[in-house]
């Protein structure tokens, strides 16, 4: 890069890019048949047998708005979410005193372990369904939230009344 007589350093050759370099450098004025030359978005895509491109991989693909959840489904699914968290949370504390303190559990009418195993299933399930629900229509996410809360509902009566 530098020789002994000019006492510095010349720039290095210009690497092909937008207008850079002239012919055959990649610029625009690269031949056709230059391997260097550009290509249009299209010969990047993967085509199918009949050489369509999939839509997943279209060019300019328009992105579907996202169906927002109104009002009342946010609402919905917030009280089932405390419900279905109350839950998996009251089934993990009936779980550590089955085993720490089994006299104050099992005295009287406790719960027992089909309660334990009731608030888990119930709250675990919930929990399942509100880490999916963005990947849920409206009205599956209004049958979600429905559900979750009736069989919230239904343990609490089962279990406590």
């Amino acid at each position: 890069m530098t020789s002994a007589g000019d006492g510095g350093t010349r720039p290095l050759p210009s690497v092909g890019g937008p207008g850079v370099g002239g012919p055959g450098v990649g610029g625009p004025s690269a031949a056709p048949h230059d391997h260097r030359a550009r290509r249009s978005p299209q010969d990047e895509q993967p085509t199918t047998v009949i050489g369509r491109v999939p839509e997943r991989h279209a060019v300019n693909p328009q992105p579907r708005a996202p169906e927002r959840a109104g009002r009342g489904l946010r609402g919905i699914e917030m009280i089932s979410g405390l419900l279905g968290g109350g839950l998996l949370l009251a089934g993990l504390v009936l779980l550590v005193l089955q085993f720490v303190a089994p006299a104050l559990v099992t005295a009287g009418r406790g719960p027992g372990w089909s309660a334990v195993a009731v608030h888990l299933g119930v709250g675990a399930v919930a929990e399942l369904l509100r880490a999916v629900r963005g990947r849920l229509g409206p009205p599956a996410r209004w049958a979600a939230a429905t559900l979750v809360i009736a069989a919230a509902i239904g343990v609490l009566f089962l279990v406590w009344w």
